[in-house]
């Protein structure tokens, strides 16, 4: 998930608190629900700064010249709940007294904020999942291309995507019918998502066809990960649910898979010309019986 909107709720964040502390530097950090953490750094009045490290990295990572005088730290309270924390570096004894009313009453406000655009955030991720594999959409997969190519025009990062396809799906869907096809990929999806760092993705593309999203991976090191994925696929058994209850009875069905891969720049400079060479790659490895 991208969490755009806590992004733009810390950034808001992380600045009004450095306003109101004049200088030094400033550390908001939130624990989402789902154990995520995101924090947004300001020091010396400089673009601040998002990022996935815990305080004692940046601490670290911020290179702070001057010596710190104190250290303050509140926290971000939603629902009776502390989310996160707000930290202070003061770097010097020159610096102006703190206005502690106006700092609990914006930490206050903003563990409400950040609780509100996570929520947010959530719902927007919904649209743009398939509801039957929990995969996202095709179209999500254009759109982050798009950016990638925009992004990487601009820096020359290089990055991958996968295409992969499931080896004699028809005859199960036949087997065990269209529901229990449907679990089945949504348990592929769920198992690839394990596997993949966290800023890979899964696309559903059509049918049992689906892309990963592989950003800063260059060619050779997709292939590997590619590679990889087949072997666990393979040696993985997926325990599909005979009805609606997931913890119901379930029937356990093995799976193959085929996969492709292509690379920016090196196959293609559009979203649409580096998916036609992944699956270019993926139908020459499945004519050639390479699962």
């Amino acid at each position: 998930m991208e969490y755009n909107t806590v992004k733009a709720a810390l950034r808001i964040l992380a600045f009004a608190v450095h306003w109101l502390t004049a200088g030094g530097l400033t550390i908001v950090s939130f624990l989402m629900p789902d154990e995520k953490r995101l924090s947004a750094y300001v020091v010396a009045g400089q673009d601040a700064v998002i990022t996935e490290d815990d305080p004692a990295r940046i601490l670290a990572d911020a290179s702070i010249a001057s010596p710190i005088t104190s250290y303050i730290q509140l926290p971000l309270i939603s629902e009776d709940a502390v989310v996160g924390r707000v930290e202070l570096f003061r770097l010097s004894t020159a610096d102006p007294p703190l206005n502690f009313p106006e700092l609990r009453e914006c930490s206050m406000a903003g563990g409400a904020s950040l609780r509100e655009a996570w929520e947010t955030d959530q719902d927007h991720d919904r649209t743009l999942r398939d509801p039957h594999c929990n995969a996202r959409t095709y179209a999500w997969l254009l759109d982050t291309l798009d950016l990638r190519i925009k992004e990487g025009n601009r820096e020359c990062d290089e990055f991958s995507i996968i295409s992969l396809d499931t080896r004699g799906l028809k005859r199960k869907n036949e087997e065990i019918g269209h529901v229990m096809c449907d679990r089945l990929l949504a348990r592929l999806v769920a198992f690839l998502e394990s596997e993949l760092r966290g800023a890979d993705a899964v696309a559903r593309f059509a049918g049992d066809e689906f892309i990963l999203s592989c950003p800063n991976t260059p060619y050779f090191q997709a292939l590997l990960l590619a590679q990889d994925l087949q072997k666990r696929v393979a040696e993985h058994t997926f325990a599909v649910p005979t009805g609606d209850d997931a913890d119901g009875p379930h029937v356990t069905i093995p799976l193959e898979i085929y996969v492709g891969v292509a690379s920016y720049p090196l196959h293609g400079r559009t979203p649409e010309a580096l998916v036609k060479s992944a699956l270019d790659a993926m139908m020459e490895n499945k004519r050639k019986g390479n699962s």
